[in-house]
């Protein structure tokens, strides 16, 4: 559909039919195509009458430009949107998408892109955090007042992979991930300090994380700084048991090196006026994973033939052309494509819609 390639038009789909398609191979590709050259908008399903959200980074990975989200909810995916867009140059709700998501990769080359036989190279991520303090931390409402608190920070990495072994790495604190070893989308990788007993005004934790990423998606890493507070002043508290005490979300490539003060917010997304963590940030440069070395490019008449002009018009194969062959046939197709932009005709060229209509015309339509 030649409207779906212009500027002003966007495709607008719920999370749960963008899922659906994304289940078949093909389409997904041509989904990722799209997107790279126009817009596309996934909304959350009517289904979430809780206004709970669905995790942006889903959607981001594949291009999408825009995920709407239920504001009234500040959990994970609303504090990853928010990291997400407080990273621009401006903070006004731009930002430029990584780069293997904004050209086909068929424009790529190994050597500049990263990218072998047609596909994008990993690339693994090292940093370290070394939690050194907190100041003026946030009591909870229901805490009694002579009762003490007892503080303890968890450190989350969050990725853009599929769930899967061996993709995150740490050091350091104590190991809250998942217990399976899996992290990637809907599993981080989780560390936690110690517990402080009986310390809220400004605890001292100095303890040193080390991190480790292997993605795809380099600028999509995200990590979230969480304030807990143990019941007992000796364990950590059980999932959903309670309430954190405070948040900071942040996008990996936007936050700086060296010593930094950072903000805490509430449930709500709102800033406390003088609560802030104090740590010392270390990033290291990406590091390409070697993949398989790209196929040989032919040399002489083959290289710049134009294959894909002489597989549409083929209609059959009977013998294998010799190569001699080749240079009367490059002429003809020149003589072809000269009368075709003569006459305002060009080439047939695929579009994105129809091609996923074609795929489900004897059922339901997909889009």
């Amino acid at each position: 559909m030649e409207a779906s390639q212009t500027s002003n038009h966007i495709f607008s789909l719920a999370e749960k039919k963008f899922n659906s398609l994304c289940r078949d191979p093909e389409i997904k590709a041509r989904l990722e195509e799209h997107n790279m050259q126009y817009l596309m908008r996934v909304y959350p399903s009517q289904h979430r009458v809780g206004s709970s959200n669905p995790d942006p980074l889903l959607f981001w990975r594949r291009g999408v430009q825009m995920v709407a989200l239920n504001w009234q909810t500040y959990t994970l995916p609303m504090q990853l949107n928010q990291a997400m867009f407080a990273s621009g140059s401006d903070r006004l709700g731009y930002v430029l998408k990584p780069r293997e998501l904004r050209r086909s990769l068929k424009e790529h080359t190994w050597e500049t892109h990263g990218c072998s036989n047609g596909k994008v190279q990993k690339e693994i991520i090292r940093f370290s955090v070394d939690m050194i303090t907190a100041q003026q931390l946030p009591r909870p409402r229901n805490l009694a007042v002579d009762a003490p608190l007892n503080p303890y920070i968890e450190i989350e990495m969050f990725s853009a992979e599929d769930k899967g072994k061996d993709v995150a790495y740490g050091e350091g604190g104590k190991n809250a991930s998942a217990r399976n070893g899996k992290s990637g989308i809907g599993s981080p990788h989780r560390r936690r300090t110690e517990v402080i007993q009986s310390h809220g005004f400004n605890p001292d934790f100095n303890e040193e994380f080390r991190l480790q990423l292997q993605t795809k998606h380099p600028e999509l890493v995200f990590v979230r700084w969480t304030v807990w507070s143990s019941q007992d002043g000796r364990n950590y508290n059980k999932e959903g048991g309670s309430a954190p005490l405070a948040t900071f979300t942040a996008k990996l490539s936007s936050l700086p090196q060296g010593y930094r003060q950072l903000p805490l917010f509430d449930h709500n997304g709102n800033q406390f006026l003088f609560a802030t963590l104090f740590c010392r940030i270390k990033k290291e440069p990406f590091v390409t994973v070697e993949g398989p070395a790209p196929p040989e490019e032919k040399t002489g008449r083959l290289r710049s033939f134009p294959m894909i002009h002489m597989l549409r018009r083929t209609q059959s194969v009977e013998s294998r052309p010799s190569p001699r062959d080749f240079s009367s046939r490059k002429a003809s197709y020149k003589d072809e494509a000269a009368a075709s932009s003569s006459s305002g005709k060009g080439f047939p060229k695929e579009g994105f819609l129809p091609t996923i209509i074609r795929k489900s015309e004897e059922g339901q339509s997909l889009l």
